[in-house]
């Protein structure tokens, strides 16, 4: 199904997702979409939930905030949800209540913990569709700190630009394990999204103040010169942002230098290929957003 916004160039279809994403305007999907774990670290026995939340400068305050917003696990636009430990993927889509006596599924995931080890949870969102004026996508360019004369020879002539982009989101907990204990290669397992950032490093074995390498695979190849940014939230302090650039090998490196919650995110925007995910029939421009999020102690 080719989710879509309000266009103002094509009727719109089926769009009541989309909207309730995206209704704050043409920049709104510069707006982080991230999955937030109530609690990190959870004992064997006790139970993880996990929210997905969608605002700005990771403002978790749900009780008070004017700027993020909880997520039902959206069914119509959410073609993969998992759970990954070291025993293997469990497909949450599945285990879903049936739609008709529970709609709205919120908190996303709510799951007593049987086994100690790190847990990875993934979630893709469909391609979704809209269109901007030059104005706005040249200001979407300048706030995703993308070269605006890179993108301008590929510009559609008639005023409009029209994009198809998809959500990738991940987050990694731990469960009755300390502090570098658990399952060191999940950080880093390739799940196969199409934009799919990878940590080479378990975070919880890192301190404040260490590095952490990251990978940025597009449709499973490196993608060098990748712009990650890592925005990380500390209780009764500002919220910090810092940035680097992939090498030729897809990784970049981070400074974990606070404690707190940590989301990394990047964003790959490219004329509309035959290879994409997405509708070129109609569609400029084709991109993709993913989010990692975890803590350091």
């Amino acid at each position: 199904m080719k989710l879509e916004l309000v266009s103002r160039r094509r009727a719109p279809r089926a769009a009541a997702l989309a909207l309730l994403l995206f209704a704050q305007g043409p920049l709104a999907r510069a707006h982080d979409i991230w999955l937030h774990a109530d609690r990190f670290g959870v004992d064997v026995g006790e139970t993880l939930v996990v929210r997905q939340l969608v605002g700005e400068e990771l403002d978790v305050d749900l009780a008070g905030s004017q700027a993020t917003t909880e997520l039902e696990v959206l069914r119509d636009m959410t073609p993969r949800f998992e759970l990954i430990t070291a025993r293997g993927s469990i497909d949450l889509l599945a285990e879903l209540p049936d739609a008709r006596t529970r709609p709205e599924v919120k908190p996303v995931l709510s799951r007593k913990m049987e086994s100690a080890g790190l847990a990875l949870v993934i979630m893709d969102h469909d391609v979704l569709y809209t269109d901007h004026t030059d104005a706005e996508f040249l200001e979407y360019l300048r706030h995703e700190s993308l070269d605006a004369e890179t993108y301008r020879p590929h510009m559609a002539a008639d005023g409009f630009q029209d994009e198809g982009y998809q959500r990738s989101l991940k987050a990694l907990v731990k469960v009755g394990v300390a502090e570098g204990e658990g399952d060191g290669e999940l950080p880093g397992q390739v799940t196969g999204q199409a934009l799919e950032l990878l940590l080479l490093a378990n975070p919880y074995a890192l301190d404040p103040g260490d590095a952490l390498d990251v990978r940025v695979l597009l449709h499973g190849e490196a993608l060098p010169g990748a712009r990650v940014e890592a925005v990380n939230a500390k209780a009764g302090a500002s919220v910090a942002t810092q940035t680097a650039r992939a090498d030729a090998r897809g990784v970049a490196r981070l400074s974990l230098d606070r404690p707190g919650l940590w989301l990394v995110r990047t964003v790959h925007l490219a004329p509309c290929s035959e290879r994409s995910r997405v509708d070129c029939a109609d569609t400029e421009w084709e991109s993709y957003w993913t989010a990692y999020s975890f803590e350091v102690d």
